[in-house]
C-alpha cells in the first residue's frame, strides 16, 4: 500500500529554563506543505492535523524546606484549526463535507507536586475550562476529545 508523498517546510522549537525555584518550557511546531502525492490535504495543510501546537510550561516552588518540597504547575496547549473530510450523520441525516474544518482550541492545565522524602503526592487539573473540542482522524470522523479531567496519584520510590 502506497500511502503517498508529501514534501513539507517544518519548524520545530524547545527552549528550557531551569534553577532550583523556577522552570519552563516552552515548543512549538509548524508545518507547511510544499507539495503532495495521494496525500490529504488542504491548501498548505495535512487534514486532520493542526498545521500549528505549542506548549508553555511552568513550574514554581513554593515551599522547600529539608524533606519537604511543594511546587505548582501551569500548562498552556494550543492546537491551530485543521481541516478534514467528514462523512457522518448528523440529526439523523447523512451528513458530508470534504473541507469541515475543527476550531483551534486553547487548553490550560495546573498541578501541584508534594514530595516528603520518598513520597509524592501530585494533584492534576487539565483543561480547567472545561473546553469542548475535537480531534481530526483519518476516519472521516471529528472525535471530541476529554473535557476536565482531575486526578491525584500517590507514589512511593522503593
Amino acid at each position: 500500500i502506497n500511502a503517498g508523498k508529501v514534501k513539507l517546510l517544518s519548524i520545530e522549537n524547545s527552549l528550557f529554563y531551569r534553577n532550583t525555584k523556577l522552570r519552563g518550557h516552552i515548543n512549538f511546531t509548524y508545518m507547511n506543505i510544499l507539495s503532495a502525492e495521494n496525500y490529504p490535504t488542504t491548501g498548505q495543510r495535512i487534514k486532520s492535523i493542526p498545521q500549528f501546537t505549542a506548549n508553555a510550561v511552568i513550574s514554581k516552588s513554593i515551599l522547600t524546606l529539608q524533606d519537604i518540597s511543594l511546587w505548582v504547575m501551569a500548562k498552556l496547549t494550543y492546537y491551530s484549526a485543521q481541516t478534514m473530510a467528514v462523512s457522518a450523520f448528523r440529526d439523523g441525516v447523512p451528513f458530508s463535507d470534504p473541507e469541515y474544518e475543527l476550531r483551534a482550541s486553547f487548553l490550560p492545565d495546573i498541578s501541584m507536586e508534594l514530595r516528603w522524602k520518598m513520597i509524592s503526592a501530585k494533584f492534576q487539573c487539565k483543561n480547567i475550562f472545561n473546553s469542548r473540542y475535537y480531534r481530526g482522524t483519518m476516519y472521516n470522523i471529528d472525535v471530541p476529545t476529554q473535557g476536565r479531567n482531575i486526578s491525584t496519584t500517590i507514589e512511593i520510590e522503593l
